[in-house]
């Protein structure tokens, strides 16, 4: 890795990998602007105090593995929680958009980390126009199969229909180290994962997490 024809910075995405208990998944960490891929990498490695290790859970340690693996790749896993993400609101830009006095602000969330069936598109505020605290007390609902190799990727953007949404900032979670139901207040990284320019603020985003964990739980 990467194969010889490949001559980018482009990544695949780890989420099967980690998934099916691969030892060691490589990407690429050129520094560039927006790798989703390097986000989930980053979020997933927030987990165990930063040190560059998460054991796996036992079902990818134990006799097990091979028919969780299975099961993962068919989309059968049985659901055994319900995810809730309030995304509240945001503050803290003083500059970092385009041409324009102030951003037109939309977040989007999506979770990845885990197996297929877990890992789905990106949900989507509405864009609340002219600020620079954009409130959106937005919820997103989704059922998890392996809520424990989750992470949940968030990126705010300026929608500009003119020259294209502007970056302004991302924040990536993994879940087994969320405490459910409590408000979180997450720094904004640049899109490199470098802190975000001192120059255009400290920006920030609350959100919260509820997890439910049931034998009854639907498949959202």
């Amino acid at each position: 890795y990467p194969a010889g024809h490949r001559v980018d910075s482009s990544n695949y995405d780890p989420s099967l990998s980690w998934a099916l208990g691969c030892q060691v998944v490589a990407l690429n960490c050129q520094a560039k602007d927006s790798d989703e891929q390097l986000y989930v990498n980053y979020g997933k490695f927030l987990a165990n105090g930063r040190c560059g290790y998460i054991l796996k859970p036992e079902y990818l340690r134990g006799e097990n593995c091979g028919a969780f693996a299975a099961k993962a790749i068919e989309k059968t896993l049985p659901i055994r929680a319900s995810l809730k993400i309030t995304i509240q609101g945001a503050k803290g830009w003083t500059g970092g958009w385009g041409r324009e006095k102030t951003p037109d602000v939309y977040c989007r969330a999506r979770v990845a980390g885990g197996p297929p069936q877990d890992c789905r598109d990106w949900w989507k505020t509405k864009t609340v126009q002219n600020s620079v605290a954009p409130q959106w007390d937005a919820e997103f609902t989704q059922a998890l199969a392996a809520p424990e190799l989750c992470v949940v990727v968030l990126e705010c953007w300026d929608d500009d229909t003119v020259t294209g949404d502007d970056f302004l900032g991302t924040v990536a979670v993994p879940l087994s180290e969320v405490t459910p139901g409590k408000q979180l207040d997450l720094p904004l990284l640049a899109a490199t994962l470098a802190p975000w320019p001192r120059k255009h603020g400290a920006p920030s985003l609350q959100v919260t997490f509820d997890m439910v964990y049931a034998d009854n739980v639907r498949s959202a």
